[in-house]
């Protein structure tokens, strides 16, 4: 099961501009990683308990 996240992590498809972003982030913007890991880790802290969509 960790393989099929780090997998989707990988794949994230992100703003990949080297005129916006800069080597220190890959040329890459950070903001799906960083939104996933704040959502996990609210999950787990049980600040989110249901799937609203």
């Amino acid at each position: 099961m960790l393989t099929h996240y780090l997998k989707s992590f990988s794949s994230l498809r992100s703003d990949t501009s080297r005129s916006r972003w800069t080597a220190s982030t890959k040329f890459r913007a950070p903001h799906k990683p960083l939104l996933l890991l704040v959502v996990i880790d609210l999950i787990a802290q049980g600040i989110i308990k249901t799937n609203i969509s």
